[in-house]
């Protein structure tokens, strides 16, 4: 019901979907193992941001509610993935400004990148070396250094 691209919240009204969050919430107060569920939601919750299929306020509306229910620790994770997608596509704004400043400087295509917080995201890292195309590992290199020169010390 969280994304905003299914079919079960396409045409639902706000109101409808905080009547279905309380209803989810119902059931997950009567879980025993809170923290299963949190496993699942924040692996799904990530695989939502990773591909921007979320809705901002519909995603802050469940975490404001598990928060109330489990407390800030609970919710911790959750809203530091968010705060890393907003950190993100600052990011990005002052790298492609950093790109427009730099006179004869072969870019390549387009870039984006996210930047996440160790420990707060779910993912695994890859199982088999994965090597970029040369001119993607171009833009990847300059987007390092740009990073580096940004943020000295991380």
């Amino acid at each position: 019901i969280l994304k905003p691209s299914s079919k079960a919240s396409k045409n639902l009204s706000e109101h409808d979907l905080d009547q279905r969050i309380s209803k989810v919430l119902i059931i997950f107060k009567l879980l025993e193992d809170k923290d299963v569920f949190q496993k699942f939601y924040s692996s799904n919750f990530s695989r939502r941001l990773i591909q921007h299929q979320y809705s901002p306020d519909m995603e802050t509306h469940m975490i404001s509610k598990l928060k109330e229910v489990c407390g800030y620790e609970y919710t911790y994770r959750l809203q530091r993935m968010f705060t890393d997608m907003d950190v993100s596509a600052d990011l990005n704004k002052l790298f492609q400004q950093y790109l427009s400043e730099q006179p004869n400087l072969d870019v390549g295509p387009d870039f984006s990148a996210v930047v996440l917080t160790s420990g707060s995201w779910p993912l695994n890292p890859p199982k088999a070396n994965f090597i970029l195309p040369r001119e993607v590992d171009r833009r990847q290199q300059l987007f390092e250094e740009f990073y580096k020169k940004e943020h000295n010390g991380r």
